[in-house]
């Protein structure tokens, strides 16, 4: 309850010192394949502290709750703090989830037992918090703290001759018991991009790297790499200003990270059109490239192409196994800046095809 109170009154206090507050929020409803229909609440407060420079970003709170046809709950907490010179920046993505999905074994698998590609409900409570300083310019270093509890509550509930509390073996699935990881985070950030979210011109590139240790405090051991390097730019076509958005993508894992830890492909952000989790392993790399033209008042379109592979290690990534996604859609801006934007996407792949509504920008 303390700690509660207490993040009551910072967040008052720091908007208590805010001026231009914008707000965008709504019910809204939607259906995914993953999730089947949906409905949720989204709020956004964006707002810049007294005495802020021209060029520094506004700054925001997103919280939004979501409910599903296939009793998936999740509530996410988000914010992103500027101060005045924009020299100093706190991000912090928190989420809490009760989720029915499927777990799909890694790819290569052979005689995989037919129970263990099963329903399963995963509970999770995730935060990630980074405070940043800028550098120099557009590059930004900083340092962060990520924790993640998981575990399973329910798996196949339905599939027969299952042992009750039954788990898969680790050869399919490491960590399926659940636990904790927690541990430090170490970035460095070259953003020119002209918005965070609804980009149309600019440079993103970030390398993280993060450290979880059994001596630490974290049931597991392993290290976390990532590289993410994002380009857009724009077109005037046909009396348009048309956008072009690129993205390269590599994450990996090392050492003995349980399965909800790897990076997967899948969903409503990398690789659209194919389930959540479809693809997991520890390393994937990923290849996205999205033209977005306006359309009318604020609703954009949108044509994608979605290209990832997952591997043990670098060295098993192949043309044979990467797998292809294309599709287009619709995104509407809520504020007229485009920092809260509703985003509709169908994708389509070789065996599969996916619907998803959700906010903001897949990159």
């Amino acid at each position: 309850m303390r700690a509660k109170f207490t993040a009551i009154c910072v967040l008052a206090c720091l908007t208590s010192q805010a001026w231009a507050v914008k707000w965008a929020g709504l019910p809204f409803g939607y259906y995914t394949s993953d999730t089947g229909p949906a409905l949720g609440v989204y709020a956004a407060a964006f707002f810049r502290f007294r005495g802020s420079l021209p060029e520094t970003r506004d700054s925001y709170v997103q919280p939004m709750a979501v409910y599903t046809w296939k009793r998936q709950f999740r509530f996410d907490l988000n914010g992103d703090l500027y101060s005045p010179s924009g020299d100093w920046r706190l991000l912090a993505e928190n989420r809490f989830e009760k989720y029915p999905t499927v777990f799909w074994p890694p790819p290569g698998s052979r005689d995989v037992p037919k129970e263990y590609y099963a329903d399963y409900t995963r509970r999770m409570f995730r935060a990630d918090l980074k405070g940043y300083r800028r550098a120099r310019g557009p590059l930004y270093a900083g340092l962060g703290a990520f924790l993640e509890n998981y575990k399973i509550v329910e798996w196949a509930p339905e599939a027969e001759g299952l042992e009750p509390g039954f788990l898969p073996g680790p050869e399919y699935a490491p960590g399926a018991e659940g636990g904790l990881i927690i541990g430090p985070t170490a970035f460095v950030e070259y953003d020119t991009r002209d918005r965070r979210n609804a980009t149309t011109k600019g440079l993103f590139l970030q390398a993280r790297f993060s450290l979880f240790d059994e001596g630490a405090g974290s049931d597991y051991t392993f290290r976390w790499y990532e590289a993410d390097a994002r380009f857009f730019w724009r077109v005037d076509r046909l009396g348009r200003r048309w956008t072009c958005a690129n993205r390269l993508f590599l994450s990996g894992r090392d050492a003995a990270p349980p399965f909800w830890a790897m990076p997967e492909l899948g969903g409503s952000a990398v690789l659209r059109g194919q389930p959540e989790g479809r693809a997991r392993n520890r390393w994937l790399a990923a290849y996205q490239e999205e033209i977005r033209v306006p359309l009318w008042w604020r609703l954009v379109g949108a044509l994608f192409v979605d290209v990832g592979d997952v591997g043990f290690t670098m060295g098993d990534f192949s043309f044979d196994t990467v797998m292809l996604t294309a599709g287009g859609g619709l995104r509407l801006d809520l504020v007229r800046d485009g920092e809260a934007r509703v985003r509709l996407d169908y994708g389509r792949g070789k065996d599969s095809q996916g619907i998803y509504l959700v906010f903001n920008e897949a990159f």
